[in-house]
């Protein structure tokens, strides 16, 4: 129930809830130019 403290989890990442905000936000987006490239 820390979830204030959830960024010293992973040092350096910010936090487990960042890390995956912006696998959210950025696969699509990948996904997506990948398919442009090829």
């Amino acid at each position: 129930a820390d979830q204030k403290d959830s960024g010293s989890s992973i040092p350096g990442i910010g936090g487990s809830f960042d890390l995956t905000d912006s696998l959210i936000l950025t696969a699509p987006t990948g996904y997506l130019l990948f398919g442009f490239l090829t």
